[in-house]
């Protein structure tokens, strides 16, 4: 797979140097289709990257940088020509300069897999911790800081993993979480733990995967729910903070691809969450105005065609306590196709109580695939006072 991948970046944007999406059919010529652009970089940038963070192998975090570089046999071979040192000079990592130097072993019979780590050093300093980042007040301000990596043959484990059904290809379809238009929160049942139901079950030779917060909490998960067993009140660690949760589906064969990850279904607390449905508002009325009120449209209620200069929509809500409250805004808009990216709603929301304005922000409403979907925009935060 990376080597198919980082073929298709060096022919398609390294050797172009720009982005080219088509290629002649008869040929393979990128010049031919006159689709191609010379000036759209986004795929030489996908190059740059794939070389810095997969043949170097740089890695941030938090607490500093790294480099575990991945390298294939073929590509050793095909891109590399077999050199035996590959060196990276004078990147920059916050105002200090790095020099990756990457030494490879000699090329063997066989193409099958890729190298392994071995040594690591910092500036003549042997790393023990292959996995250690180090941080930048360690590194020294004058002159390039050095890390030399030694990769070995791995001959245990760089075998090819063998390539035969689609799904080693593709990642499974994402689980589709049971959240509708007018339950998008997750809640707790009444044994006191939040449940998490999908309605697509577990598909034959998949298993789903649990993240809470980020973190993965549960894997090999089967069926149609489950529940989590930390989420009770008597746990400290998950009382007294929001708990969002977000699922992915992994085949159980092959190379075990994943999918993409749900979007976050989010416990709020108890009692911390107010719904404020559509018809909840007031709309004005202004001249040349189209609104209508959609009963259950698209599978929820709301004002259709809304938007008229002048038009405002109101809601009234009166805080039981004083603090800052969080505004969820959902929205409906198939006007375009979102692959075009031309045009999207905008709209202006104002939080006022009393004579202040509380909050007021611009809201930006992309383009949807279909009037089913709905999008919802996280408004800023607003501090209101109770009553």
């Amino acid at each position: 797979m990376v080597n198919r991948n980082f073929a298709t970046l060096v022919n398609g944007a390294a050797l172009n140097l720009s982005n080219m999406e088509n290629f002649q059919f008869d040929n393979l010529s990128p010049v031919t289709p006159a689709i191609n652009s010379d000036k759209q970089l986004w795929s030489a940038g996908g190059y740059i990257g794939a070389v810095l963070d997969v043949v170097f192998g740089r890695d941030t975090d938090q607490t500093g940088i790294r480099f575990a570089p991945f390298i294939t046999k073929q590509m050793h071979k095909d891109v590399f020509n077999g050199a035996r040192q590959l060196q990276l000079r004078n990147l920059d990592y916050r105002g200090k300069k790095i020099t990756v130097k990457v030494n490879l072993p000699a090329l063997g019979a066989s193409l099958d897999g890729a190298y392994t780590i071995k040594t690591m050093s910092v500036d003549g300093e042997q790393q023990f911790d292959l996995t250690k980042h180090t941080l930048a007040a360690q590194l020294k301000s004058e002159g390039p800081n050095i890390f030399e990596i030694g990769l070995i043959d791995n001959t245990e484990n760089g075998g090819t993993a063998k390539v035969t059904l689609d799904s080693d290809y593709y990642g499974p379809a994402m689980v589709s979480l049971n959240m509708t238009p007018g339950n998008w929160a997750a809640t707790k049942g009444a044994d006191g733990l939040v449940n998490l139901s999908w309605t697509d079950g577990t598909p034959e030779g998949t298993t789903i995967s649990v993240y809470r917060n980020g973190t993965r909490v549960a894997t090999g998960v089967t069926g149609s729910n489950w529940s989590d067993p930390d989420s009770n009140a008597a746990n400290p660690g998950t009382s007294n903070q929001a708990l969002c949760y977000s699922l992915e589906r992994q085949y159980d064969r092959g190379l075990r691809n994943v999918s993409q990850r749900t979007n976050p279904a989010c416990y709020w607390g108890d009692s911390r969450l107010t719904f404020l449905g559509a018809f909840n508002a007031t709309n004005n009325s202004v001249p040349g105005s189209v609104t209508r009120r959609a009963d259950d449209e698209h599978g929820r209620n709301s004002w259709a065609d809304w938007g008229t200069p002048g038009e405002v929509l109101t809601f009234t809500f009166t805080p039981t306590i004083s603090g800052t409250y969080d505004i969820l805004l959902p929205y409906g808009n198939n006007f375009n196709n979102p692959t075009t990216g031309i045009t999207a709603g905008v709209k202006q929301m104002e939080v006022v109580q009393g004579t202040d304005t509380v909050a007021k922000s611009v809201l930006v409403m992309p383009h949807l695939l279909n009037w089913t979907i709905w999008g919802r925009i996280n408004t800023p935060s607003g501090q209101t006072r109770r009553g």
